[in-house]
C-alpha cells in the first residue's frame, strides 16, 4: 500500500513552525536593556478657530470654520534613551525619553492662512520655523498574556507628554483675494511665539516575534481615549496672546526591531506614527494697544488642534539577563 504523499507546501510550513519553535526567546527571571540613539521626525501640528466666537460682552457670534489656521511642522532629529525591564517574563516596565540636543533648530516653514466670513481664503503667509525646546516622553506598565513558541502578547497602560516651543520668524505674507494678484509683504526678525503640550494617557498591546535566536520585532499598537493638548500662541506683531486647551483621542502605532550582534549589545530601529485630533477653546486677549485695539480680553473661539507624526529611530544598546 502506498503511503500518502505530504504536499510540498504542508511540508515548509511545518518546518518554518519547527524553526521558529526553536527560536522562542528564553525566559529568564530578570531582564534590563538599555539603547541610546537618534530620532528623525517627519511631522506638524496644527490648530485651527471659528465657528463660535464668544464675545467679551457675552454676545455670540458665527464665523467662517476655519477662519484661521497655523501649521507648526517639526522636520527635525532628536536624541533618546530608552530603558526596558522585564520581571518573571510576565512584568514589563518601558520608559523612553527623545529630546532636540540644541536650541533654535530650524524645522521647516510654518503656514499661516486665513479665510474671511464667506469663507474665501484671503491671507496666506509663510515664516521660518525654529524649535526652541522639544521633549516627548513615554512610559509604560504592561503585562504579558502569553507565549507560545516564537510568539508573545502584552497588554498595558502608558502615558506620553510631549512638549514643542516654537519661534516664528522672518514672516513673508500675501493678501490673495480673489480676482487681484498677490500683494506680498515680508517683516524680518521674531514675529510670533508657540509651545504646545499633549498629555496622551492610553491603552497598549504589544504582539512581539521572535526570529532565531538573535532578532526580536515588536509591534505597538496604543490608543488614547481622552488626549489633551494646551497652547499658547503670542502674535508678536499684533500683541496678541492667545490661550487654548482642547480634548479628544490619540492613537499610536510603531514597529521596532532588535538585533542582538554580539555580547549583551544590541542593535535596533523603530518606526512610528502618532496621530491626535482635539476640539475645545481658545482665549483672546490683546496685552497691548495697536490699530487693531486698545488691551484687554477679544473673546473665546472654537479650536481645532492636530497632529501627525512619523518618526524613525535607529539605536545601540546593551542588554543583560539574570
Amino acid at each position: 500500500m502506498r503511503r500518502p504523499r505530504v504536499k510540498t507546501t504542508g511540508r515548509i510550513i511545518i518546518a518554518a513552525v519547527m524553526v521558529m519553535a526553536g527560536a522562542t526567546a528564553r525566559a529568564v527571571p530578570f531582564h534590563f536593556d538599555f539603547d541610546l540613539g537618534a530620532t528623525r521626525y517627519f511631522s506638524y501640528s496644527q490648530y485651527q478657530i471659528g465657528e463660535r466666537i464668544v464675545n467679551p460682552d457675552g454676545t455670540v457670534s458665527y464665523a467662517a470654520s476655519p477662519l484661521s489656521e497655523l501649521v507648526f511642522p517639526l522636520d527635525m532629529f532628536a536624541g533618546y534613551a530608552n530603558l526596558n525591564v522585564e520581571i518573571a517574563d510576565r512584568f514589563i516596565i518601558r520608559g523612553r525619553i527623545n529630546m532636540s540636543l540644541s536650541e533654535s533648530i530650524y524645522t521647516g516653514k510654518m503656514e499661516d492662512s486665513d479665510w474671511n466670513t464667506t469663507g474665501l481664503k484671503v491671507i496666506y503667509s509663510e515664516s521660518g520655523a525654529y524649535s526652541v525646546k522639544f521633549i516627548s516622553s513615554d512610559s509604560v506598565i504592561a503585562y504579558r498574556l502569553f507565549r507560545i513558541s516564537f510568539f508573545s502578547l502584552s497588554m498595558g497602560i502608558g502615558f506620553t507628554y510631549q512638549y514643542i516651543d516654537f519661534d516664528i520668524k522672518d514672516l513673508v505674507q500675501g493678501d490673495i483675494l480673489s480676482g487681484l494678484p498677490p500683494d506680498f509683504t515680508a517683516v524680518s526678525g521674531l514675529v510670533l511665539t508657540y509651545d504646545i503640550s499633549y498629555y496622551l494617557p492610553y491603552i497598549v498591546l504589544y504582539p512581539q516575534f521572535s526570529i532565531g535566536q538573535s532578532i526580536d520585532c515588536l509591534l505597538k499598537v496604543a490608543i488614547s481615549p481622552y488626549a489633551i493638548g494646551r497652547d499658547h500662541d503670542d502674535h508678536v506683531l499684533r500683541a496678541k496672546l492667545s490661550e487654548g486647551e482642547a480634548t479628544g483621542i490619540a492613537a499610536m502605532v510603531a514597529v521596532s526591531f532588535r538585533w542582538r550582534f554580539m555580547w549583551r549589545l544590541f542593535l535596533t530601529g523603530e518606526c512610528g506614527v502618532n496621530a491626535v485630533f482635539l476640539e475645545g477653546e481658545q482665549r483672546q486677549v490683546r496685552y497691548a494697544t495697536t490699530l487693531e485695539g486698545p488691551p484687554g480680553p477679544i473673546g473665546t473661539i472654537n479650536n481645532k488642534i492636530e497632529s501627525v507624526q512619523v518618526s524613525l529611530s535607529l539605536g545601540v544598546g546593551m542588554y543583560l539577563d539574570i
